[in-house]
């Protein structure tokens, strides 16, 4: 068949663009494959939707608040883009139908159709919207989620679903192949995260819990609709984040028992230590604390207050392991948005405890040039309790410019024998990508003696364009790059460039004030 006829493959690569810039695991070349799969006429890509199975993904631990860890994998740039590709071709059918009152990862409420979704920004400003719309209509609210929701739901009754609803033929066949393959990951069972793909999915299976949310919606007296995407005023759903809204507890816990019910038909498990009944004040303040808007009404004031966003960088500070990273990430984009200074050795101290808000925290500290000062602190801290989490590790190793020539003796050694230490992906990347910028002579020395011990295509691929980097000779990035047939797309990339090393990522180049995402 004609997989280009089929399948939408620039609209995938627009969709898979703009997953990557929010991904766990940032590439620090922004992955040059896919523009160079395009400017080839999608030929890789064809090959790959013809062939079966995936190619072996990359398995990553995500911490999460309360020193938890989200299982994750990084998939192979191919095999995410066909994914993508496959998922989209079928997504009218699976999503089309969404209640009102579900947000983010759904087609467009207005003609939803083809392979374009809602912008997820728009979705989460509804989603927020709403939960407050509620809260001041109703005397009580209920949230609760799904534990572990993307790993734990069933493949095989993904499956189900999809040949009940979806489109059949070689799309749905090579789909539900790459699911299957997916699945297998040893310890990464269910749906990959972090993909627009997946989550376009897992919306498709969580509509086996909606029956039981609309059936509670209609119970609740009329309220005037607020916005047009409300429902009848007691329901809202983000992913698996659930919302219940009424005029009683008994309501509420009954619908609680219900979705329980469902959920576990479905295989699913609500999450009782997130299970939450709130009313009054206390409802308010959690609907706020997710809210959030009345800082940035303060902060865009003609005389901006900044005090609504320290209360916000207090109250992270109070209980970093526990604080979440909706407010990390909104908190510390402000602060770098509008300059705000204050807090900052507070922050630097609580930075070990709260290791899922690394990526935010460093990005400030490059920022606002605390890394200057922070040399000896992130190495004792790398070598330290508290760095357990090699994500963490390099997430906040990023924020040392990649230009910061005069990088200290100490530090260039540090990456240098990170290298030679069997380091996570993550943590790899940035290793040999910055002592590549650093330290050339060194970086081909030590990329040079690991490469027989490095056994992953992705590992490989990295070490390669960081000997690029570093301009090392052509043949040893060609002998790095041949051993794994799954490395031929990115071979053929630097043969493509003339071995000219690629730009890096404008926030992992991790320049001061590069951007304030």
């Amino acid at each position: 068949m004609d997989w280009t006829e089929e399948l939408n493959f620039p609209r995938a690569l627009a969709n898979v663009r703009r997953d990557i810039a929010g991904d766990w695991y940032q590439d620090p070349w922004n992955w040059p494959e896919y523009s160079y799969a395009k400017t080839k006429k999608w030929i890789s890509l064809v090959r790959r939707a013809n062939a079966s199975g995936i190619c072996r993904v990359y398995p990553i631990d995500v911490p999460k608040e309360n020193f938890g860890v989200r299982p994750a994998v990084v998939m192979e740039p191919l095999d995410r883009l066909l994914y993508q590709a496959l998922v989209d071709s079928q997504s009218s059918n699976l999503i089309s139908d969404l209640d009102p009152w579900v947000f983010g990862w759904r087609l467009p409420r207005k003609n939803p159709n083809g392979t374009i979704y809602s912008n997820n920004s728009t979705e989460w400003s509804r989603y927020r919207a709403s939960i407050k719309d509620f809260a001041n209509l109703n005397e009580g609210g209920l949230k609760t989620d799904i534990v572990s929701c993307f790993s734990s739901i069933p493949m095989i009754k993904v499956i189900e679903d999809i040949n009940k609803e979806g489109q059949g033929g070689a799309v749905r066949d090579r789909l539900t192949d790459m699911l299957l393959a997916f699945d297998r990951t040893p310890r990464r069972p269910g749906l990959p995260q972090r993909s627009k793909a997946s989550a376009a999915l897992a919306n498709m299976y969580l509509k086996r819990i909606d029956p039981i949310l609309r059936e509670h919606d209609k119970k609740l007296p009329q309220i005037k609709r607020i916005r047009v995407f409300l429902g009848r005023g007691g329901v809202a759903r983000w992913m698996d984040d659930i919302w219940l809204f009424g005029p009683d507890d008994a309501t509420l816990r009954a619908a609680q028992v219900d979705i329980q019910n469902v959920a576990r038909e479905s295989s699913l498990e609500l999450n009782m230590g997130k299970t939450v009944l709130l009313h009054g004040e206390e409802l308010m303040a959690k609907v706020l604390k997710i809210q959030h808007s009345a800082i940035d009404n303060a902060l865009d004031a003609d005389s901006p207050d900044y005090a609504p966003l320290e209360e916000l960088l207090d109250t992270i500070i109070d209980d970093p392991e526990n604080a979440d990273r909706t407010s990390i990430h909104f908190a510390l984009t402000r602060m770098r948005k509008h300059n705000v200074r204050s807090r900052q050795q507070k922050l630097i101290e609580v930075a070990p405890r709260m290791p899922h808000g690394a990526d935010h925290l460093a990005r400030a500290f490059r920022d606002f040039g605390w890394w200057k000062g922070m040399r000896d602190w992130y190495l004792e801290y790398k070598d330290g309790p508290w760095g357990r989490m090699e994500w963490s590790v390099a997430r906040l190793g990023a924020m040392f410019p990649t230009r910061h020539r005069g990088a200290t003796a100490k530090l260039r050694a540090f990456f240098a024998d990170t290298l030679t230490g069997n380091p996570s992906l993550p943590l790899l990347s940035l290793a040999a990508q910055r002592l590549a910028s650093w330290d050339a002579s060194t970086a081909k020395e030590v990329i040079r003696a690991i490469v027989p011990t490095v056994e992953h295509p992705q590992e490989r691929r990295i070490l390669a364009l960081a000997l690029l980097s570093a301009r090392d000779e052509p043949k040893i990035i060609r002998s790095i790059l041949s051993d794994f047939e799954e490395n031929a797309l990115t071979l053929r990339m630097i043969q493509k460039n003339k071995y000219t090393p690629f730009p890096l990522s404008p926030d992992f180049r991790a320049d001061e004030s590069t951007s304030h995402t």
